[in-house]
């Protein structure tokens, strides 16, 4: 079609409904001033339905970038270098159909809060914390994305938080940082200790293909269901990921939701090499911030499996004597086959379920059970 607009079909997420949509393609000219660059993004992707081509090269850009729905940005041999404040993300996706690729996103070390997880990060899609309530944001996917800080801190790689489904990332690729693939529930409120509800937990994820090295830790899931997660490497991480069921459980979540809260979720192919406490938790249990009570929430058709742990010498030499390749905390449902653990030479454990030490075969009866 003339004028750089093309037809892009789809089909609506979850339905077998098809329908296109007019795309225009937008080639950006980037500068060597991050905030000018950062400028030059927002006034294209002013634009609702646009395809934004970054150019080839070395680029500066200051954080704060919104892709809305039926928006994609997309690289070529494109190097993103990040300059700004830790509170916010360098790109945030807030609508639905958007589309985040082949990009390779350097980052400083960021100094966030504990419960800033969205922030400081290189991608986040949707948010942590609402004014009210927020509609869902659905099929999304980044995919080819590479992101490099120098060494581990607090801030994330990659965020999906609250009000997201349908989302894939594919062929992840992190360097330093927090945890390079956080999912996390999110919530209407003024802060985590406030929150009125409802709360949103992402579903219908898939992310397939992450490598992650000199991280604070390879993934997290904290209070989602419908997800499948395989195809992981990390390296040289003090966790390699965590099955959490967050902090309020499904205190928050809507009637309709509330049943599907941490079900029907597939953890499988993962190799970590680790350096902390453990290198794979699941909890079954959460201390709310706004009462302060411990609840528990079962799992539900939750798998864990072909997962090899090697546990690395302690990166912090007070760990020594408490290690174990599997931890296990008043979680029930979950099924784990073939989990091998390596490097327990040490004194390091190869499972420990509610705070007894047991070994993998033993954790596998016990999951079996």
């Amino acid at each position: 079609m003339p004028g750089g607009w093309c037809v892009r079909g789809t089909t609506r997420p979850g339905t077998t409904d098809d329908w296109i949509r007019l795309v225009r393609h937008v080639r950006a000219q980037l500068t060597d001033d991050g905030v000018a660059n950062r400028d030059i993004i927002r006034r294209h992707l002013a634009d609702r339905a646009i395809d934004l081509r970054l150019p080839t090269g070395r680029f500066p850009l200051a954080a704060g970038c919104v892709i809305g729905a039926e928006q994609s940005v997309r690289g070529r041999g494109t190097v993103l270098v990040g300059t700004g404040a830790d509170q916010t993300a360098l790109f945030r996706i807030l609508g639905s159909g958007a589309r985040l690729s082949d990009l390779t996103l350097e980052l400083p070390m960021a100094d966030t809060g504990l419960h800033d997880g969205d922030q400081g990060t290189a991608v986040t899609v949707g948010q942590y914390l609402y004014p009210a309530a927020p509609e869902w944001i659905d099929d999304v996917a980044v995919s080819r994305v590479r992101v490099h800080r120098a060494g581990r801190c607090a801030a994330n790689s990659i965020a999906v938080m609250g009000a997201v489904r349908h989302v894939r990332l594919v062929d992840i690729d992190v360097t330093g940082g927090g945890t390079a693939i956080a999912v996390h529930w999110g919530a209407v409120g003024q802060s985590v200790a406030a929150i009125v509800g409802p709360s949103y937990h992402p579903h219908d994820l898939v992310v397939e293909g992450l490598t992650a090295r000199d991280a604070f830790e390879g993934f997290y899931l904290s209070s989602i269901h419908d997800a499948s997660v395989r195809d992981v490497t990390a390296t040289n991480v003090e966790i390699g990921f965590r099955l959490l069921p967050g902090d309020n459980v499904d205190l928050f979540a809507e009637d309709d939701e509330r049943p599907d809260v941490s079900s029907r979720i597939d953890i499988a192919d993962c190799r970590v090499d680790w350096c902390g406490l453990y290198g794979v938790r699941v909890a079954g249990w959460g201390r709310s911030e706004v009462d302060h009570r411990v609840r528990r929430l079962d799992y539900h058709n939750v798998s864990v499996r072909n997962v090899r742990l090697h546990a690395e010498p302690a990166l912090h030499p007070r760990h020594n004597g408490r290690r174990a390749g599997v931890v296990v905390e008043q979680a029930t449902g979950v099924t784990f086959a073939d989990v091998k653990v390596g490097g327990v030479a040490d004194g390091v454990a190869e499972a420990v379920v509610n705070r007894t030490p047991v070994t993998i075969d033993e954790l596998l009866a016990h999951a079996a059970s």
